[in-house]
């Protein structure tokens, strides 16, 4: 789910299987139409937008897990009873890594190739100009920036 066009087609390289904008599309309802009414396993969270959350809940499966990255801004309403209780769901706030046991996962994954570092880091700039790299990272235009010292 993004709005960004460069980000969504960078979704779609990556093998996405389905990429919604929710500019123009009714995400709960793609959602759950996708996964014939049963919602997704797992949502990472990444932008904090308040809407994008709030939905989130609504198309998770019962017995779902949500991994909440972004930082939201304003406050967050969700029915406790029906989108987390009822349905079971685990929730999980990232402030930090599991470093040892992220490092063996992100291993195995990269051994698999079911990560594209080649498409996931779209740039690779000097460190001298992190500058520039800031203002590419800022324009939404990007994967993931690397400095190089």
């Amino acid at each position: 789910i993004e709005v960004n066009p460069f980000r969504m087609n960078l979704a779609r390289e990556l093998g996405a299987d389905l990429v919604i904008n929710p500019r123009d599309t009714d995400v709960i309802q793609a959602v759950l139409k996708e996964t014939n009414g049963l919602g997704v396993d797992v949502v990472a969270e990444f932008s904090g937008n308040k809407k994008a959350i709030e939905q989130s809940f609504k198309y998770i499966k019962k017995g779902g897990h949500m991994s909440l990255l972004g930082i939201a801004s304003e406050k967050i309403e969700i029915d406790i009873s029906t989108d987390v209780v009822f349905k079971g769901i685990t929730i999980y706030g990232v402030t930090g890594r599991k470093m040892y046991e992220n490092w063996d996962q992100v291993s195995a994954l990269l051994e698999s190739k079911k990560i594209r570092l080649d498409k996931i880091v779209t740039h690779v700039i000097s460190m001298k100009d992190y500058e520039e790299a800031f203002k590419i990272m800022a324009s939404g235009n990007s994967g993931k920036v690397v400095l190089i010292p």
